[in-house]
């Protein structure tokens, strides 16, 4: 039995993305690595579809079924893979909230309802839109056409979003990411104009594959318990912060933050539980700062956030909200952090050790009160 070379070659990529979802999750489980897995999986799951409907092609007879189903779901589903990706190029970015970012996404959203509602239609009642099939053959549609230049104008929109706000993406990232649409719009390209050479999933595959070996390269830079920054991490993107200051005035803040009493949460509660508080805060600091900064682990209870604010009042507004969400962590014991904050000054802080060397103090100036206040709770 001779097999389809395009079978072949879609086996072989579906065999790298499952290998891929499974070395994933031994991953560091950030919102970026999680958003990875779902454009991983989502990519599989389309490749699948194309080659059941290849397999249906070539033997209609009996599995002609195959081809309905594969061919409904790419046609349901392919736009939403930039969706997805979009959204995978946000949780890399410093700002991902302004206008430009949510007219953007908004635009890839109407895109992709707009596509599920019309081929929903189309194959429900037959309307033959974009693609149909006749004597167990597969046909394009009247507007397979229209609907492809669509999705080739939307890869173009995803490779120019990356361009538009590339300096948003921290540098040592920066590569890596935006090569993963710019081999998106080469596969869209091939299989929009040779209909048998199926290149789009595969470019995809690719680039994840990008993606997955530069991650795991500067996975060295995580925590593998909070999932955030570890030290060497967070100097980098402060060294980083400092450099886009001195390039573009881009203005940032500091927050350094630490567990009160994490000391006697080990010695009375034990380990497990003193890991869990720290998973505990360090999720409470990725809700509050989103993706206006960087969080990372400074030390073994010591938290260190980089974020692009120049205002104080904003500072004062996040530490409140840190102060007030570590205080509803449930569990046998209450949760109190000490936190010192401050704006990047070049004319006062000459190098960015005595920058941090500041705001720590001020944070231990917080943990002292937080010590007295307790003492005099217990006194009395």
């Amino acid at each position: 039995m001779v097999v389809d070379a395009g079978i072949v070659l879609n086996l072989y990529t579906a065999l790298l993305l499952i290998l891929l979802l499974i070395f994933q999750g031994g991953m560091v489980h950030t919102d970026s690595v999680k958003q990875f897995g779902r454009l991983t999986l989502l990519t599989l799951v389309l490749l699948v579809s194309e080659t059941l409907g290849r397999i249906g092609e070539m033997y209609p007879s009996s599995f002609f079924v195959l081809t309905k189903i594969g061919y409904f779901i790419i046609f349901l589903l392919d736009p939403l893979e930039y969706l997805v990706a979009i959204d995978y190029v946000n949780k890399w970015m410093e700002k991902s909230d302004t206008i430009g970012c949510i007219i953007f996404k908004k635009a890839f959203e109407v895109f992709v309802y707009g596509n599920i509602i019309l081929v929903s239609i189309s194959t429900i009642f037959n309307t033959r839109w974009f693609y149909y099939f006749k004597n167990q053959q597969y046909f394009r549609g009247n507007f397979f056409y229209v609907r492809g230049a669509f999705v080739m104008f939307y890869c173009v929109l995803l490779d120019l979003y990356g361009f538009i706000y590339r300096k948003r993406i921290n540098s040592f990232y920066r590569t890596a990411i935006l090569l993963l649409p710019v081999l998106s719009l080469f596969g869209a390209i091939g299989q929009i104009f040779f209909m048998n050479l199926d290149l789009t999933y595969v470019m995809i595959t690719i680039g994840c594959l990008n993606v997955f070996f530069y991650l795991q390269g500067k996975d060295i830079n995580m925590d593998y318990l909070t999932g955030v920054l570890n030290r060497r991490g967070i100097d980098m993107e402060l060294a980083e912060a400092i450099n886009q200051y001195w390039n573009k005035k881009i203005k940032f803040s500091a927050i350094m933050i630490d567990i009160d009493h994490f000391k006697s949460i080990n010695d009375n509660y034990g380990h497990l539980e003193g890991d869990r508080v720290l998973k505990e805060v360090a999720k409470i600091l990725r809700i509050v700062i989103k993706n206006e900064g960087i969080i990372g682990r400074y030390g073994g209870d010591e938290f260190c956030i980089i974020i692009y604010a120049e205002d104080k009042d904003v500072l004062i507004k996040k530490v409140s909200q840190i102060h007030d969400r570590v205080k509803s962590i449930k569990g046998e014991i209450e949760i109190s952090v000490s936190c010192g904050y401050g704006i990047y000054d070049p004319t006062r802080h000459e190098s960015e050790k005595e920058f941090i060397m500041e705001i720590d103090e001020r944070m231990y100036r917080q943990k002292i009160e937080h010590h007295l206040q307790d003492r005099r709770r217990n006194t009395d």
